[in-house]
């Protein structure tokens, strides 16, 4: 229990001590975490934008991705207008939009991808209306580090 909570207040600590990286073009990142916003983020991004994060992973590690943010435009009927699109896929699913953190990519936790994966997030948003997007935290990680 000890453990969990010390593990909880580090990774809390690196969260809010990392340098804020807002989606403009296509980037490549390096570094071993940061947190990647939409534009503006938390204000409204623009429309009619296309914008994508590349996280590569170091040899041998792979990426985690935790959203602590999320509302990107969508119909209440259930279609996207606005999404955000993640490769490889999580759970199955690539494409994301909605106002609740549990329609985020991980609802909410962290998603650990497949070792030596390179990590794909997309924004794209249409010309009509717009809202604060999204902020995520992303870090590389040794899965297999107890081995």
């Amino acid at each position: 229990m000890i453990l969990q909570l010390y593990i909880s207040a580090v990774i809390f600590f690196v969260e809010s001590s990392s340098m804020s990286i807002f989606c403009s073009g296509d980037q490549e990142l390096d570094g071993l975490e940061g947190t990647i916003q939409s534009p503006n983020y938390p204000d409204n991004y623009d429309h009619d934008t296309d914008c994508s994060f590349l996280i590569v992973p170091l040899p041998g590690n792979s990426v985690s991705l935790k959203f602590t943010d999320f509302h990107v435009d969508y119909n209440h009927g259930g279609s996207c207008h606005d999404w955000v699109e993640v490769n490889p896929p999580v759970k199955s699913k690539s494409q994301f939009c909605g106002y609740l953190i549990g329609m985020a990519p991980g609802e909410g936790k962290s998603y650990t991808f497949p070792e030596d994966e390179p990590v794909t997030v997309t924004l794209h948003t249409d010309g009509y209306s717009g809202n604060k997007g999204f902020s995520a935290f992303f870090y590389r990680v040794n899965v297999n580090e107890d081995d």
